[in-house]
């Protein structure tokens, strides 16, 4: 019984330190320009917490994914963490169950938070995407035409 749990505590430090190892690590702006922002399996997200808020009658799901930022000190993209979440109102829920059954509603809302949980994945690709600097260079080049003579 011992060793499964020395086993399991080893597992979790492994996978711990791993993380710890990429989140914070840095990426020059060219290795940032050739990264395909294609899937959001790239960006790693992991469902976190799930509440029921009554006061606001909805429904939370928290989760995480792996992001980069901008760092202007040290002009590198850093690899975080980004926690985000999204939202199911009970009124959804409601005006689900005046014409289903629970069974077909929980199948509804679920599918109905993957796809706003996705949607944010796939703004955040669009977002990145934006950031590389193909487009910037090419700005650079009509502004340098702007002055000249």
């Amino acid at each position: 019984m011992n060793k499964k749990i020395i086993l399991i505590l080893m597992v979790l430090l492994l996978v711990g330190s791993v993380t710890a190892y990429t989140i914070g690590q840095t990426v020059t702006q060219e290795q940032f320009d050739n990264q395909t922002f294609d899937s959001i399996s790239k960006l790693n997200p992991s469902q976190t917490n799930q509440y029921l808020d009554r006061s606001r009658q909805r429904v939370f799901t928290e989760f995480t994914y792996d992001s980069l930022r901008w760092n202007d000190k040290n002009q590198v993209w850093v690899i975080v963490q980004v926690q985000d979440f999204v939202t199911y109102h009970l009124n959804e829920w409601r005006s689900c169950r005046d014409t289903n059954t629970v069974d077909e509603c929980k199948v509804i809302a679920l599918q109905t938070i993957r796809e706003r949980g996705k949607s944010k994945l796939n703004d955040e690709l669009a977002w990145l995407k934006k950031q590389q600097t193909q487009d910037f260079d090419e700005m650079e080049n009509i502004l340098g035409d702007i002055f000249a003579e």
